[in-house]
């Protein structure tokens, strides 16, 4: 045999013994040769890519009449070929499947093992298990299972809703995909909706006779729908007589009879035409030529060759992929199958990340997978079979026995001394039978008998008592085991009396509980019980089914479902249901304020129908016993409290209405119901006794009947149910007009109280109440404020942005979002003195309702402050333990022991710090200093020694979160003061500072001689400066605060006068705001005063820091003074601080400060006359974009006066003016607007505008214009400032904004079927238009002729109409609409903005523009003219609410009507492109001209491609979108676009951090499908980015080896290459480099590109060493090419000799290769080396070649002299041309 193999380049080649088997299927070895390396560059892909050198094998048939030595050659080639194949395979080992191979994705086939209620129990390959939950089912049932959860109906079930015993059979084989991993108890988490099952199946795979498995989706006349999960198409199965138990939701395996294939792709059909299969069906095997691997679903039949028989299994070649046998699925011996041999199997699974394919070859499978054998019934479970042991292969031990099939199980399983014997085959064992496999038909032992239990369903019985051990408890009940050792099960509902949310918090794990037994279901071998407490302990007879029921009897059950009646479950699932008229003697108007959930019941029977399973009950009984009426325990919301039905007696209250005196009259499961003095009934709930929760439960536990409380305030205005409540925030604001009433009086800035309804994991919910719930999201939530806040704590919130439609809201609690205002400070003073009046009334109760002499009783008789004796029982170092006269224990610890001289049996005397009732202790102070300052002021009356705002020192002496106290110093010596830890009502308790003997000044807050408190605060710092000031001033007698003085301006500076006092020491000055009420605007009020000028001013404080430089203080023991004057304040009486809060909307005198024109801002910075900072934005004083900061310096100097009007308050709670017009009396309470600089044009989204809001505001391209109005594109431009008006904030902080006078956004819930809307053209695709309306994208599919008439008369920006077709969640379809067709229109818009005023804003008509225009193209919609007689009507949509207004439309446009109907050529551009409109002007001459016009061909590729595509040559066109929410919108229309989410992930992970860009990486790696490797490879490039950018260095190898197990692994090495060149991290993208010469050395581009990369980074001598390395291993037809990119690389870094010697040394060994010589002259050319491009190219015409490449070197010769040459070189060139 001739061993030489021709190569397309020339040369021949060595061939070398390959490896081969012998008749066993083993390995034989041979001896090696040197050329393996090179002959290994000849093995085929496997992966089912054609390799260069099978093509040979095409040629080597018999009968070839091709020349004798080329085929001897050929034959050579192909043999070559197999033996190399062969070895591969043999490389591979065939894998058994287990848990750690199947991920995500990976099909498999499955057998149905258990039918449960909610789920099926699936065998799977090698002994796996695996769960189908019922949603995983299709999305037909999915659909009906959400129908029947929604359902208001009374009846319990559906018709056509079939249960999974139904619609399955256990036993059945069906196909499913793996969705989740498995988890801790190794059950895979499986789906079979055919959506999940065929999702990379394409329509052209929809062959005739192709086997598929589908779901029923629905039942028609004349057959069924069937879901086989292929997008947009549908498969109809006719009605036969062999469909029979087909419902919604059954899965069947069909063939396809009626395809057309090419209708599919094109889309023309939408529909195919399936039969069921059955065992009369034609065979099912599958055609080797449809078989691909997108197509290879588990359980089809395929044919295969055997290439490699190995131990464990066979390796074999399906079509042009390859599959792997695993021994547990033969029956034969690996021997009995002939290499090349064709067989039949089915596949098992197929793993799409790794194209790992299993395959079987069991008769059970191979023959039908229609049926399966359910295994022997005789033999009981649990009963010992003795089998003999056959072999082990791969960790597996196969055994056999005369009673049973033959089966295997793991070697692990066996005992300990069987896996140590030596040999093992025919070994004895006794096992146990375990259980039967439905997919492989062979049973499944175990050696071990505890892990066999003997059923013991049937010795129960419905209404049993059982006592049952918890075992585990989760989110939907509890698992239990019985003493029989079965498990059983116990719901939320039954598993307490009161369903609770916790339930573990009550129950333990291993706890016994008494239950009943509820149900038993042979079927699914299923127990549930019952542990609730009143049917355990019920004497009542269970009725257990409906024949035994009997009328009039009593039984107890549970309510399972509140409708207009109540549903009542019994045992064994019967169930009954109660009417509203028997629910209770009064009428119930909502059962569910009334009832709950799992309370249980007793009814009466009143009739019962066993034929049509009714039974109607009742629960009004004889004796006027009924069950107990209780709120809904769960539900504590005022919502829910509002709606009870409870007939109040007396007047009527308002909310925020104060009363006194209220009694409790009886207590309620939540709360109590109280009376006033004055009549009026209410109900107190428990969370509204106090602000705080802790002392909300302490209030709860003291009031009984009778009880008084002092003042309530009301917080709703429901007639039937007055809320009202005890919290001092909602007290405190009702006084001032604050509390929250209606929805309709809400306004975006406003500041309400409200109480926390519950913390979740997307923000808090915030009560207000009147049913008034607002939702703070974690942006707006103070920092670690889900640690500290609980429900029930009082909060002050303010109104970020509000929507009355639908009555939600968006609050903010931070600090600085929601400050205290001034006349507020003292709120949490007030706060902290109602939580210690209400401990003290808590100790009081106590002390009064003990009967016996208990510890607590005792401990309550103490307070704070109270001084105490005891004997020391113990002392340590930090600690000092006494035991008081009355037994009561005292504990000092850490500083409060200092000073005792005391020892342990000695009696001491101690300061009460801290009374706990719970632990029955006190925590005491011993130092004797501080006794001794105690005693001494013990009999002295508080308010003869303090007095509020009095500025006392003060010793810290204990801190507490909740308080510090303080003993004061002075003349109030001994008292001890609590200074609160809360500084604000929404902040968290704080002690940082505060330690024990701190000294500090403390001015006095509130004095309560009753309860004996002193509340006082620590000093500030401002406070500290003013009081040192006012010190010096009275120590330097000089002027008083108050006093009026005469003065003299020794200075003027911009804003302040400078003074001296006539005869008087000191100094002062005078601000700018303190000149005049009514200042002049435009000037400075200081102009008209001058140095030297007299002056009378008062004194309104002092300041010890100048911060003026060229005003001398007075200096005083170091420190600065100067006294602050006022001139406008001195007519006025006593003298008090200004005080102004800023509102939006009003107007303000301001002062101009400062000018900010730095990089990062650009703004005014202005004071108000109030003294507020404030600033105004560089938009609102630069209207026309051109003027320089010194002309804004010119015209708004340092100190001058603006009018202005407050605009919003920033992000940082900062005020923002505007300038308000000159004659503008009162402010506006219009719409916010605001000023914004245009950053760019995007076309999907609109105008980008830059204004104090959010730098990214967005104004929506329907927006931009009113409704028919024709965008002018062109007169925005960037740096422009444009007027808008704010519409509302979005979600992830940006903006909305709109140009028009009234807003068009709708919210996507309110675009209904049918409306007509007023729309924009956004972009025009090639097979749909994209429009805007209402603020969403909405698509117009056209055909190829409606389309390019379209283009014709519009272009992007024109306004059209559109009316709705179809809205689903995502996106919403319209057509185009013709106003001079369409006779009455439906014209609102809803505005959707923050503003009060929004909800009034009812109508938006159609727009009537202008009639004038200058083109066809871009005119307008006419006016629409409306007759004397034409009556606009108003109708209202009852469903939606929407206003709708209908008019008659006049049948006149300019607008060109469209004619759809045109025959017009299909439009393969965008009409947006530039060039289109002389395109089809072109068309137009040549059709008059007279010639052909050949169509455009019709687009043969996938339609949601050629959209892809489309809309990536569109962002090319337009610009590429950059904001996280245009990425995500461009996602929309085409999902697989891999730049699109690569330019998403980097946003994201920018802007959101690195967690929110790998969450982000993943969403796309699992939306992009796995056969576009392109598009993944972007995604995993910019995975590997955030973690080079923002990851660490575990996660980012973690990723490497994700991306390296799933993509290609030299692509991804060549991307980790490129990311790290462009990080400039040479070292890391080197060693990724010298790992892939390791693994590809066999690859010319490798090294091409690592010298490339040495070469970018200046390793000129690394390169040339890495040259000399690849061509010794290289093989030699790779050499030359090498050599010439090499070459390239030292022409680019300025090595011209080298260069060209190594061109030089090609050309002498190869001087017959036309492809060196011009890539020799190219580069020179390219290079301007045009003298040496010259000479080469003479050489090359003078060599000897044949006439082609002889006129190839004359033609290029010429060129280049015609190009670079001069007259006389091109007549010598010709010259020389002609001789030759």
């Amino acid at each position: 045999m001739n061993t030489e193999v021709c190569f397309p380049r020339g040369g021949t080649e060595k061939l070398s013994k390959r490896t081969v088997f012998n008749e066993d299927g083993e390995i034989i070895p041979t001896s090696k040769s040197s050329n393996n390396k090179a002959n290994s560059k000849l093995k085929p892909n496997f992966a089912g890519k054609v390799s260069k050198a099978k093509s040979f094998t095409k040629t080597a048939t018999p009968g070839s009449k091709k020349v004798k030595g080329k085929t001897k050659k050929v034959k050579a080639v192909a043999e070559v070929i197999k033996k190399v194949y062969e070895e591969d395979s043999v490389a591979f080992v065939p894998e058994r499947l287990s848990t750690k191979k199947v991920v995500k994705g990976t099909l498999l086939l499955a057998a149905i093992k258990e039918i449960r209620d909610y789920e099926l129990r699936v065998n799977l390959p090698n002994n796996l298990i695996g769960s189908v939950s019922i949603t995983n089912m299709s999305d037909g049932y999915t659909g009906l299972l959400k129908r029947f959860a929604q359902s208001a109906d009374d009846q319990l079930q559906l018709e056509e809703l079939h249960s999974l015993g139904e619609l399955f059979n256990v036993g059945q084989i069906i196909p499913c995909i793996c969705v989740d991993e498995a988890n801790s108890s190794q059950l895979l988490q499986l789906s079979i909706n055919p959506k999940h099952l065929h999702d990379n199946l394409q329509p052209q795979n929809l062959h005739k006779d192709l086997v598929i498995y589908g779901c029923v989706n629905g039942v028609e006349d004349h057959g069924y729908r069937i879901d086989i999960g292929v997008s947009n198409i549908t498969a109809f199965m006719p009605k036969t007589g062999t469909d029979k138990g087909l419902y919604v939701g059954s899965m069947r395996r069909f063939c396809v009879t009626e395809s057309d294939v090419m209708g599919l792709i094109s889309g023309e059909t939408r529909t195919v035409t399936v039969n069921l299969l059955t065992s009369t069906s034609r065979p099912e095997q599958a055609r080797s030529k449809d078989i691909t691997f997108n197509s290879l679903l588990p359980g089809m039949l395929v044919e295969a060759k055997v290439h490699a028989r190995k131990t464990e299994g066979l390796v074999v070649q399906v079509a042009a992929l390859k599959g792997y046998v695993h021994v547990t699925h033969l029956t034969q011996h690996v021997k009995d199958f002939v290499p090349d041999e064709m067989s039949k199997f089915r596949v098992l699974s197929v793993n799409t990340a790794t194209k790992y394919i299993h395959l079987t070859a069991l008769p059970s499978l191979l023959n039908s997978i229609d049926s399966c054998d359910t295994g022997p019934m005789n033999v009981p479970l649990g009963e010992p079979v003795n089998i003999t042991l056959n072999k082990i292969v791969d960790k597996y031990v196969f055994l056999k026995s005369e009673d049973t099939a033959a089966s295997y199980m793991g070697v692990s399983l066996l005992p300990e001394k069987i896996r140590t014997l030596s040999k093992i085959a025919d070994t004895k064992l006794k096992c146990y039978w375990f259980g039967w496999d439905y997919l492989e038909s062979r049973p499944v032992f175990s050696t071990s008998q505890p892990n066999v239990k003997k059923s013991v369903l049937p010795t129960m019985i419905p209404g049993d008592a059982i006592n049952a051990k918890l075992v585990k408890i989760g989110a939907d009940g509890a698992k239990v085991l019985l003493a029989s050792g079965f498990h059983a099960f116990i719901q939320n509902i039954h598993l307490t009396e009161v369903p609770l949310k916790n339930p573990e918090k009550k129950l333990k794990v291993g706890q016994t509980l008494p239950c009943k037994v509820l149900s038993v279901n042979m079927d699914t071998k299923r127990v549930r019980l019952t542990a609730k407490p009143s049917l355990v302990n019920s004497d009542l007879e269970p009725l257990s089914d409906l024949p035994s029921a009997k009328v009039g009897s009593l039984v107890k059950g549970v309510i399972v479902k509140l409708t207009s009646g109540a549903l009542v479950a019994f045992y064994n699932n019967v169930v009954g249901f109660v009417g509203a008229a028997n629910l209770a003697k009064e009428p119930i108007e909502h059962p569910a304020d009334v009832f709950y959930i799992g309370q249980s019941v007793t009814c009466r029977i009143l009739s019962c129908d066993a034929a049509k399973d009714k039974l109607a009950l009742s629960f009004i009984l004889d004796g006027d016993s009924a069950p107990s009426v209780k709120r809904k325990l769960t539900d504590t919301s005022d919502e829910g409290v509002k709606r009870r039905k409870v007939i109040p007696q007396g007047p009527k209250l308002s909310i925020g209405e104060v009363v006194s005196d209220w009694s409790v009259v009886s207590t309620t499961a939540n709360g109590y119901n109280v009376i006033s003095g004055l009549g009026h009934r209410a109900v107190l709930p428990n969370s509204e006794l106090s602000d705080m929760p802790g002392i909300a439960e302490l209030n709860a536990a003291s009031l009984t009947v009778g009880s008084v409380v002092k003042d309530l305030v009301c917080i709703t205005d429901n007639l039937s149910n007055y809320i009202v409540s005890n919290k001092l925030m909602f007290k405190y604001y009702s006084a001032k007009d604050g509390l929250a009433k209606d929805w309709k009086t809400l306004k975006v800035g406003d500041k309400h109280p409200g109480s926390v309804l519950s913390l979740t994991e997307h923000g808090i919910f915030i009560s207000f109440g009147n049913g008034i719930v607002g939702l703070c999201p974690e942006r707006l939530l103070p920092q670690n404020s889900k640690k500290y806040l609980s429900p029930g704590r009082s909060l002050l919130c303010k109104i970020v942005s509000i929507d009355t439609v639908k009555e939600r809201m968006i609050v903010a609690i931070k600090d600085a979002e929601c400050p205290i205002p001034r006349p507020d400070a003292d709120l949490p003073y007030r706060m902290l003195a109602q939580n210690l009046s209400d401990l003290s009334t808590y100790q009081k109760w106590v002390s009064t309702q003990a009967k016996e002499a208990a510890t607590a009783s005792k401990v309550s008789g103490y307070a704070v402050g109270d001084i105490v004796k005891g004997l020391i029982v113990e002392k340590e170092e930090d600690l000092i333990r006494l035991k008081l006269e009355n037994g009561v224990t005292a504990e000092a610890f850490g500083d409060l022991t200092s000073g005792c001289a005391a020892r342990v049996g000695e009696t001491a005397l101690a300061i009460v710090m801290h009374v706990d009732l719970m632990s029955s202790k006190l925590t005491v102070l011993v130092d004797k200093h501080y006794l001794t300052d105690r005693k001494s002021c013990k009999a002295q009356s508080i308010s003869t020694k303090v007095k509020v705002q009095q500025q006392i020192k003060s010793e810290v002496i204990y801190t507490r979160p909740e308080y510090t106290l303080a003993m004061l110093k002075g003349h109030a010596n001994g008292r001890i003061a609590f200074i609160p830890t809360l500084q604000h009502p929404n902040s968290e308790y704080s002690i940082a500072g505060m330690f024990y003997g701190q000294e500090n000044k403390v001015v006095i807050k509130q004095c309560d001689e009753e309860n004996h408190l002193i509340i006082a605060a620590f000093q500030t710092e401002k406070e500290k400066q003013q009081t040192k000031a006012e010190e010096i001033q009275n120590a330097l007698n000089l002027p008083a605060t108050g006093s009026v003085v005469d003065a003299v301006i020794s200075g003027k500076q911009p804003l302040q006068l400078n003074l001296k006092f006539n005869g008087r020491a000191g100094i002062g000055r005078v601000f700018v705001n303190e000149i005049d009420d009514n200042p002049a605007h435009g000037i400075s009020p200081l102009a008209r005063f001058k140095e030297g000028q007299s002056l009378q001013v008062k004194v309104i404080g002092a300041s010890t820091i100048c911060t003026n430089k060229k005003l001398r203080s007075i200096k005083h023991n170091g420190h600065q003074v100067v006294l602050n004057c006022s001139l406008r304040q001195c007519n006025t009486g006593n003298w008090k601080p200004s005080v102004e809060e800023l509102t939006v909307g009003k107007s303000y005198n301001c002062f101009v400060t400062e000018h900010e024109f730095s990089k990062k801002e650009k703004r005014l910075q202005v004071l108000t006359s109030g003294g507020n900072v404030a600033f105004i934005s560089w938009f609102d004083v630069n209207e026309s974009a051109v003027e320089s900061a010194a002309v804004i310096k010119e015209k708004y100097p340092v100190g001058g006066c603006l009018k202005t009007e407050l605009k919003a308050f920033g992000r940082d709670g900062v005020a923002y003016m505007k300038i308000a017009p000159a004659d503008a009396s009162t402010s506006s309470n219009s719409t916010p607007t605001c000023t914004g600089m245009v950053v760019e044009y995007q076309p999907l989204s609109g105008l980008i505008l830059n204004t104090h809001f959010s730098p990214k505001s967005r104004v929506p391209l329907s927006e931009m214009a009113e409704p028919g109005v024709d965008l002018d594109l062109g007169r925005f431009k960037e740096g422009q400032v444009v007027n808008c008006r704010y519409v509302k904030r979005l979600r992830h902080g940006g903006v909305l904004l709109t140009l028009r006078e009234e807003s068009g956004l709708l919210p996507l819930t309110k675009v209904m079927k049918g409306m007509v809307l007023a729309a924009v053209v956004s972009q025009i695709l090639p097979v749909k238009v994209q429009v805007m309306a209402a603020g969403h994208v909405i698509e117009v599919d056209m055909t190829a002729q409606k389309l390019k008439n379209f283009a014709r008369n519009y272009r992007n920006g024109s306004a059209c109409w559109v009316k709705v077709r179809s809205v689903n969640d995502r996106s919403i379809k319209a057509v185009i609409c013709d106003p001079s067709k369409d006779k009455v229109k439906a014209t609102k818009v809803v505005p959707h903005t923050s503003t009060p005023d929004s909800s009034d804003q009812s109508q938006s008509q159609l727009p009537e523009t202008s009639s004038k225009s200058t083109k066809s193209v871009h005119n307008a919609t006419s006016p629409q003219q409306f007759k004397d007689e034409d009556v606009a009507e108003e109708v209202v949509d009852k469903d939606t609410g929407v206003h709708i207004l209908f008019k008659p439309v006049s049948s006149t446009s300019e607008r060109p009507t469209l004619d759809f109907g045109a025959s017009i050529a299909s439009l393969q551009r965008n009409a947006t492109e530039p060039g289109v409109g002389d395109v089809d002007s072109k068309l137009m001459q040549l059709e008059k001209a007279g010639k052909k016009l050949k169509p455009y061909p019709e687009p043969t590729v996938d339609k949601a491609r050629s959209v892809e595509l489309a809309t990536s040559q569109t962002l090319d066109r337009a610009g590429q979108p950059e904001s996280e929410a245009e990425l995500l919108s461009v996602l929309k229309s085409s999902p697989s676009n891999g730049s699109i989410w690569s330019k998403l992930i980097m946003v994201t992970s920018r802007h959101k951090g690195v967690e929110a860009g790998r969450a982000r990486a993943e969403q796309a790696l699992e939306t992009v499908p796995y056969r576009l490797e392109k598009e993944k490879m972007l995604v995993w490039s910019s995975f590997l980015e955030v973690e080079m950018c923002y990851g660490t260095e575990d996660s980012l190898d973690h990723i490497k080896r994700r991306a390296l197990q799933q993509m290609d692994e030299l692509k991804v090495y060549q991307e980790l290459v490129k990311l790290y060149s462009k990080l400039q991290k040479v070292e890391e993208a080197e060693q990724c480099y010298r790992t892939m010469l390791r693994k590809w050395a066999d690859q010319p581009a490798v090294w091409s590109e690592y010298g490339r990369f040495l070469f970018a980074n200046s390793k000129v001598e690394s390169a040339r060493s890495l040259l000399q390395r690849c061509l010794k291993t290289l093989a030699t037809k790779f050499h030359i090419e090498v050599i010439m990119k090499f070459a390239q690389m030292e022409l680019a870094g300025g090595n011209m000799e080298r260069f060209t010697t190594l061109f030089e040394n090609v050309m002498s060994n190869f001087p017959k290769r036309t492809d060196v010589w011009s890539v020799y002259i190219d580069q020179l050319i390219k290079s301007e080396h045009y003298e040496h491009a010259r000479n080469i190219l003479r050489r090359a015409v003078m060599q000897k070649w044949n006439s082609k490449k002889i006129q190839f070197f004359i033609g290029k010769f010429k060129d280049f002299e015609t190009k670079y040459g001069t007259e006389e070189s091109l007549a010598e060139a010709t010259a020389l041309l002609n001789t030759v």
